[in-house]
């Protein structure tokens, strides 16, 4: 499955608790470029049918507390959650966030691309 992740960073580094979506839209919005720093838009492979892992739905993103699921590392025995979420712009999509090593490991950097915008 074709996943995207929007951040500040040239590389892209797997660690758990990462957060992906189908998006690619949304995750541009995540590395929306800053006054001082470029915005990444990495696209990733993600190999939902991997031996054994568990992919869990859970509640989407909590806007009075601003938190969502995986937030403090617990994953509720799932390798993977998938909920509601939204960007600071307003963009809804589906995160799924990568909680174990085993997710970790069913997961491939496609590439990174520095995004600029005009604005």
């Amino acid at each position: 499955m074709r996943m995207y992740h929007g951040n500040y960073e040239s590389a892209m580094v797997l660690h758990p608790g990462l957060c992906l979506t189908d998006d690619d839209d949304a995750a541009r919005d995540y590395g929306r470029p800053g006054i001082a720093s470029d915005g990444w838009l990495h696209e990733l492979d993600l190999d939902i049918d991997a031996a054994g892992l568990v992919i869990l739905e859970v509640a989407g993103y909590d806007h009075d507390a601003n938190e969502a699921a995986g937030d403090y590392g617990d994953g509720s025995g799932a390798d993977i959650l998938i909920f509601a979420d939204e960007t600071d712009a307003a963009r809804r999509h589906d995160t799924w966030r990568l909680m174990t090593p085993a997710a970790l490991a069913a997961c491939t950097v496609i590439s990174s691309t520095s995004e600029k915008w005009e604005y």
